[in-house]
């Protein structure tokens, strides 16, 4: 069961991250490395704004996913969500 973060933990890492490694180096997986793989992803510029938008917001709770790891469940809602968008936006 999930529990609330304390004061003093809210900054820590939930430790089920810790247990990741990168498959390419074999080293343990950091909110920077997280961070910067999560940045390098980009919607093109011809999506539209609200989709592009909502896909900031899924990187941002993903990578805020890093302190309470059940956020990964609620971004890969948000994720499913977002790609209906375009369809339903084109038509």
């Amino acid at each position: 069961m999930e529990t609330s973060k304390t004061l003093d933990g809210i900054q820590k890492p939930d430790e089920r991250n810790l247990c990741w490694g990168s498959l390419a180096t074999g080293e343990p997986v950091t909110i920077e490395g997280r961070y910067a793989e999560i940045a390098s992803i980009h919607l093109n510029t011809t999506a539209p704004e609200q989709v592009r938008s909502y896909f900031v917001t899924i990187q941002n709770v993903w990578v805020y996913a890093w302190v309470p790891y059940d956020f990964y469940a609620c971004d890969g809602s948000k994720a499913a969500v977002s790609a209906q968008g375009p369809g339903k936006s084109k038509y």
